[in-house]
């Protein structure tokens, strides 16, 4: 009764509703995925919002593209030159990065709903794979909209670089958008799969705190193979 209740006050909920409870009680929506885990729709939203960010990162990175085209091509045939000039513009199209860009989403969240699923049944988890795609794609918001709103500026102010630093990785882990992702994983996970909210930030943290190495690592191995370079 109370399940058919709480299913019947989701249905009820009307946009500015759902978009309120987003930033204000985010349970209230997660805990539509108890009953019926959908997440279709989120997901086709997310979708539109990464290839735009694609296209606009596509214009903000295509001048370094093209400035290290134009040095590595330096002294080659000038048929093969036009040949590697070709391959870079169709590869920086808006067609081809959104293509690619919808593949690496759809591989992201997929796999990433895996690990955390997996997780959440070694802590003692009671749901679904499905349910924690939803957890997860719903989650997913405030990093869609970060990105967006990073390529924009970016954009805007012309701030484009090749060089990636540790400060750089820092600022990206620790940014308001990635943060909130956290929190809201966190509690979809506590409201679905049943777990302490302690547990599930215990999963979330684990997961960010491990990613967080391997780009700390990551960035290291590049500086130092380019400070190595003559």
């Amino acid at each position: 009764m109370e399940s058919n209740e709480m299913s019947n006050q989701e249905k009820s909920l009307t946009l500015v509703e759902k978009i309120k409870f987003f930033f204000i009680k985010p349970q209230k929506l997660f805990e539509q995925f108890i009953e019926k885990p959908k997440y279709l729709i989120n997901l086709i939203i997310i979708a539109i919002i990464s290839s735009i960010t694609s296209v606009v990162s596509s214009k903000v990175s295509k001048k370094i593209v093209q400035e290290t085209m134009d040095q590595q091509i330096q002294g080659i045939d000038p048929s093969a030159a036009q040949m590697a000039k070709g391959i870079t513009d169709v590869m920086t199209s808006p067609v081809v990065v959104i293509i690619t860009g919808i593949i690496s989403l759809l591989i992201l969240i997929y796999l990433s709903s895996a690990i955390y699923f997996a997780l959440a049944k070694i802590f003692g988890g009671n749901g679904t794979y499905k349910q924690m795609v939803s957890t997860y794609v719903l989650a997913y918001y405030p990093v869609a909209v970060g990105n967006l709103i990073s390529a924009i500026s970016k954009l805007n102010t012309n701030s484009i670089t090749a060089n990636v630093t540790i400060g750089d990785a820092l600022i990206k882990a620790f940014n308001i958008f990635g943060l909130w992702r956290i929190v809201l994983l966190a509690i979809g996970i506590s409201v679905v799969f049943k777990l302490s909210r302690k547990k599930a930030a215990i999963i979330v943290i684990i997961i960010w705190a491990v990613l967080l190495i391997f780009s700390l690592i990551s960035v290291g191995f590049t500086q130092t193979m380019q400070n190595m370079a003559p």
